[in-house]
């Protein structure tokens, strides 16, 4: 997936800018998902997953319902006008300008008899100059090279934004005291996760800034935008990745992957369904790994389950990118994969409630809060 390349464009098939602004609002989400996971009896957690899980699966079946009615309108076959008179002279005359010399019909005297002295049907004269479009600036050139590499300075700023926050999180510690002497809800545990708080907000502002700034520069210079392109604009920057905090509590609350909302997220966003299936997988990265840590330090976690679920998860991950890009390859179709998407959402809803109200009428589910520290 790192090394496949975009479908319609030279460059990656992760959008690795976009990765950097909204990850770091799915990292301070994951805590909260986390804090409510804990406190919530799990019968809540059961009910908001499958609430969850069937209104994205209704928001992606529209959205592939719109991207095949425009994939239709794409490949329908466009009618050809008939060419009247006028339209014939015109095309004529714009064919002449090859030589140097524009043909002008002379409609009061079609018939030469009708032609006064002087006066032809058809004449050649020069043609007038036409107004030169402006040249794109030099500018656009470097936009299109720079998009055509990896980022390797956004990769280093989202893994050091990773970073930060997993140190902050093992410093704040969970049970009992941590390795610096904090203990979980004390104003030095508080403290600590303000402190991450603050500095995901940050980047994520300096993110978008950077962003609208080169969405600008961009329409300024002239670059062509392709079909699934998003238009950074200040609104669609500074206000969607808020979005991507309801990705990573759903998947520090409910225990699925951010991926489930980012990637209805970045095709709402109108985004290639391609590049936003990458793109949210790439981000799940940091998320479910990120989460998985807060987890560990709670002592919440199964390692031995965790691995061989684990496990089976990745491969099926692997078979999905490349099942999934063979598929679209085959029907020559995108809106499949936002098709297949919602009827993923739609397994997952009805195995999760099934299984989870089967495990309530054996009485299996805890039923009662609990304090977060304890």
């Amino acid at each position: 997936m790192v090394l496949k390349r975009h479908p319609g464009a030279d460059r990656p098939l992760i959008d690795y800018q976009t990765a950097l602004l909204m990850e770091p609002m799915a990292l301070i989400g994951s805590v909260f998902g986390v804090f409510f996971n804990v406190i919530f009896p799990e019968y809540i957690i059961l009910i908001c997953l499958v609430v969850l899980l069937t209104a994205t699966a209704y928001k992606t079946f529209q959205k592939g319902i719109t991207t095949y009615k425009k994939e239709k309108a794409t490949q329908a076959p466009k009618p050809q006008p008939i060419q009247t008179y006028e339209q014939f002279s015109v095309q004529n005359a714009g064919e002449t300008q090859e030589s140097g010399f524009e043909m002008v019909i002379n409609h009061d005297c079609f018939l030469d008899d009708d032609c006064e002295d002087g006066e032809h049907p058809v004449s050649m004269s020069l043609p007038k100059p036409l107004p030169m479009e402006e040249a794109p600036c030099s500018e656009v050139e470097k936009i299109y090279k720079n998009e055509s590499h990896t980022p390797l300075l956004v990769l280093l700023a989202l893994f050091f934004t990773w970073l930060v926050f997993v140190v902050a999180i093992f410093l704040a510690g969970a049970k009992g005291k941590s390795v610096v002497g904090i203990e979980c809800g004390t104003y030095g545990y508080w403290l600590l996760l303000a402190f991450a708080f603050v500095f995901l907000t940050c980047v994520t502002a300096l993110q978008a800034t950077r962003m609208v700034r080169l969405h600008y520069r961009k329409v300024s210079c002239g670059y062509k935008f392709i079909e699934g392109d998003i238009h950074w604009d200040r609104k669609t920057a500074y206000l969607f990745p808020l979005a991507c905090i309801i990705a990573g509590w759903t998947a520090g609350f409910l225990g699925v992957g951010g991926g489930l909302v980012q990637g209805p997220v970045l095709l709402h966003m109108g985004m290639n369904p391609q590049v936003a299936t990458a793109t949210s997988s790439f981000m799940i990265l940091y998320t479910a790994s990120s989460t998985t840590f807060q987890y560990a330090l709670l002592g919440l976690i199964n390692w031995k389950q965790g691995l061989w679920y684990g496990g089976i998860a990745f491969l099926g991950a692997i078979l999905g990118q490349v099942g999934l890009a063979e598929f679209i390859k085959w029907t020559k179709k995108a809106s499949m994969a936002v098709f297949l998407l919602a009827v993923l959402e739609v397994v997952s809803m009805l195995a999760i409630g099934g299984l989870g109200l089967y495990q309530m009428i054996k009485g299996d589910v805890s039923m009662s809060f609990r304090w977060l520290c304890h």
